[in-house]
């Protein structure tokens, strides 16, 4: 024994279940009749944008940075088949992130129930389309406000993307599971 714990091995099985499931899902027949433009979405603020205060295009949630993507038809179709098609590989008792306890009732209730359920909070009505761009855990012992140097960042690429709000959608072109 080497002193390092090991996961345990991969049961065979339900592997090559899983990735029977995942194969057998043609994303290109579930939105072959929709429009499936992506295009960046704002934060919701409680101020109203100014010249001297533009939208924001990005969140900053716990040790994460996103790009929120506006919601469509398209991608809650493809979301919603995803975690269904899934859904019998999920790892029980499926643990709910501590964030969701600050979510107001009924919210609150409703986000546990799709963990507990489909194995994510962020599914069904509680999707929110977005792109993950960075993650940075807090390090132990470090001070809580070390992690204000992404606002900065995330400033600097939201002046620049601001200005070309609008010219800037693409079309789904390929999905990677």
């Amino acid at each position: 024994d080497d002193g390092n714990t090991h996961p345990p091995p991969l049961n065979q099985t339900k592997l090559q279940q899983f990735l029977g499931t995942i194969s057998s899902l043609n994303f290109t027949h579930i939105t072959s009749n929709m429009d499936c433009s992506l295009s960046y979405a704002t934060t919701t603020t409680t101020t109203t944008p100014t010249p001297s205060s533009p939208p924001k295009y990005y969140t900053l949630s716990g040790p994460y940075a996103m790009l929120p993507i506006q919601n469509s038809l398209c991608l809650q179709t493809l979301s919603s088949r995803v975690y269904r098609a899934l859904q019998p590989f999920l790892r029980r008792p499926v643990l709910v992130p501590s964030w969701v306890a600050s979510l107001p009732e009924p919210e609150r209730s409703r986000a546990i129930y799709r963990c507990r359920e489909y194995g994510s909070p962020n599914v069904g009505e509680g999707f929110v389309p977005h792109v993950s761009v960075g993650y940075d855990p807090p390090l132990e012992g470090a001070e809580e406000n070390i992690g204000d140097w992404r606002a900065e960042v995330m400033d600097e690429w939201n002046e620049g993307h601001a200005a070309i709000q609008g010219e800037c959608v693409d079309r789904v072109g390929a999905i990677a599971v």
